[in-house]
Order: structure tokens, then sequence, then C-alpha cells
């Protein structure tokens, strides 16, 4: 029930789908929105007659060659899906399968052999996981509310943040606002095991000491290469995509290569404000014209923000820390109406 409870209390962001896995004191709950292999993708997701199990938010990129490889040394898939791809690299490299892994995501893996739980977060935390110990259990989840839905974990303010969070628009390191309640870091994976757990750091940005200097313009090429390269590995899909385009240079330069890789016409969404001032309409037209998209946009004023704004407040768990996190909110209610996936881009 608890975990069900926790489950559902973001339906929202997994419409598609629900799965619920127990063993033991041990409990999964997962809600799906499908991207990658629609029918075959259910999660909790287990292999080798049920020694392991994953629940999986994200998209892993590059799954296709690594399924190939896995493949060559003998593994054999049910599915079509990434989800599966993670867990098959658990069994065969353990917790060293988020090294090779090129994504967002955030995972746990119940590894029944070992009675060990292991979760991992992608390397620059574009999918949030939360987790927290109390007395009685280890929880984690995709969203706060969620850990605080199962009644182990009372609602209160870590107040002695408050200043930093003010100060800074977000709580530096592992913490949050809520006591208790601790963010796993970027490129960090948590371990589980007879009880006790231990965080290990698997990627830093810092660049390694002996990467050799580069021209400048080798690095033009490489950018343009990665750039490249990036946007074509997150058009594989299952599902219609999108971008949000506001017009400015780096939401302009991803709708410029979607459209160039794709065959069919790319779904453009951006927002006007009814302020002269601030409206960037214009340039976004201008870029949905020059690469011929299926432009969408849509006015916000006073109003609109007043009423979405206590929705979003809720949806984010902490306080707002993005002066344009309603706007793209109500953005994305009208993506959702044409597109599954939207690129989005930040400086």
């Amino acid at each position: 029930e608890v975990v069900t409870k926790m489950r559902d209390t973001f339906v929202y962001r997994g419409p598609d789908d629900a799965g619920l896995h127990l063993d033991g004191p041990v409990g999964l709950g997962h809600r799906r929105l499908s991207i990658i292999d629609l029918g075959g993708g259910h999660q909790p997701m287990s292999i080798e007659n049920g020694a392991f199990w994953i629940v999986f938010n994200g998209e892993i990129y590059n799954y296709r060659s690594l399924r190939e490889e896995l493949i060559r040394k003998g593994r054999r898939f049910q599915t079509q899906s990434d989800t599966e791809v993670i867990l098959h690299l658990y069994a065969e490299r353990g917790e060293a399968c988020v090294h090779v892994l090129n994504g967002m995501f955030a995972f746990a893996v119940w590894d029944a052999r070992r009675r060990a739980l292991f979760l991992a977060r992608d390397r620059m935390g574009v999918k949030p996981l939360y987790y927290t110990v109390t007395p009685e259990a280890f929880l984690f989840a995709s969203e706060i509310k969620a850990i605080l839905s199962s009644g182990l974990v009372p609602a209160r303010c870590r107040s002695e943040a408050l200043g930093e969070y003010l100060l800074f628009r977000q709580v530096a390191g592992p913490e949050t606002l809520f006591t208790g309640v601790m963010s796993l870091p970027p490129g960090c994976t948590l371990t589980l095991c007879d009880g006790k757990s231990h965080v290990t750091r698997y990627w830093s940005l810092r660049p390694a000491a002996d990467r050799p200097a580069i021209t400048y313009e080798e690095a033009k090429n490489t950018l343009t290469e990665l750039l490249e390269d990036s946007v074509k590995l997150r058009l594989i899909s299952d599902v219609p995509v999108g971008t949000f385009c506001s017009g400015g240079v780096d939401s302009s330069l991803v709708t410029a290569l979607a459209s160039k890789i794709k065959s069919d016409q790319v779904n453009t969404f951006s927002i006007g404000f009814d302020e002269p001032e601030y409206d960037e309409s214009a340039f976004a037209f201008m870029v949905a014209k020059q690469y011929r998209t299926l432009h969408h946009q849509l006015t916000i004023g006073n109003v609109e923000f007043s009423e979405l704004f206590p929705q979003m407040v809720w949806q984010n768990d902490e306080p707002l820390n993005f002066a344009n996190s309603v706007q793209i909110f109500a953005l994305s209610r009208l993506a959702k109406q044409y597109v599954t996936v939207v690129f989005t881009s930040e400086k």
C-alpha cells in the first residue's frame, strides 16, 4: 500500500502504465511514459528469473549499440527497450554499468542475489532522484512528494537552508529544503546492502589533467560534431518529437539540427507575451519559417500566470528557482497535444 501510494502521486508523469514488484521487505513501484518499445517496456522489469529488477526514469541514447554488444556476448533480450539494456549491463558489469551509459537517467536495480539495492543518476543530474532513511525504511523516488506521501517522513522545512536558497536559488550538496530528504548528486551512485548505504561519484565535470590541448578550429569542429550527434541520438523515439523554440541562439540551433536530421517536419513551440519588450515570438517565427517547422505559439498573460503558479509550485516540490518555470509548464501542456518528447536547450 505504501509503495502504491508513493508511485501514484506522480501519475501525471507516467500516465501510460503502472507496475509493482514486492520481494519480502523490498518494494518497487513505477509509472510509465512510453517512449521506446511502447508495448514491451513494462516496469518494474526483471531478467534471469527475477535475479535483477529495475525501475527506470529517462532514456539511454546509445542503447542500440550497447544491445548489439551484449547480444554478441550471448545475452538474450525479451524486449526492444533501453530499460532491459541497463539490466543486462548490470548483470555483466555490476555497478560499473553506469560508465558506458549515454543518456539522462535515474534508476534503481534490486539485486536479489546480493540482496542489494543500487541507485544511479545521470552525469548532469537531468533526472531527479531523492531518498531518505528512517527507522522503518529506506525510501527513494523521482519526486519529494512521493516520499512524503509514504507517511513515514514528516513534511518539515529545513529552516537553516532557507538563507542559502534565497541567496543562490538552490541548496548546494545532497540536502534539500525538506528535513531528512536527500538528493542523490549528479554523476553519483548509491548502494544499500545489509542496512548500510554508501554514495560513490563515478563522473566529474572536471577534465582529466592529461587531456591534450586542441586548437580553436579543432574545438569548433568537435563542438559541431558533438551537437549533431547529440541531437541525432535524441531523435531515436517511437513517439512524435518537437522542440521548444524561443528564437534565441541555442533553441534555434537545436531546431535547425533536428530539422536537418529528421525526414518529416519538426513541431516547434514558443511562448508569446502581451508586453512587447518581453515578446520574442517574431524571432521564433523567423526560425520556424527558415526550417519549415509546424509552429505552435502560446501567449501567457498575468491572469494565466497567476492561475498556473500554485500548481507549478506543487509539482516542483520546492520553491521555483527559474523565472520561466510557469511558462515552460504552460508550453509543455500545449506540446503534449502534438508530441510526447520535446527538445529543450539551455545555455
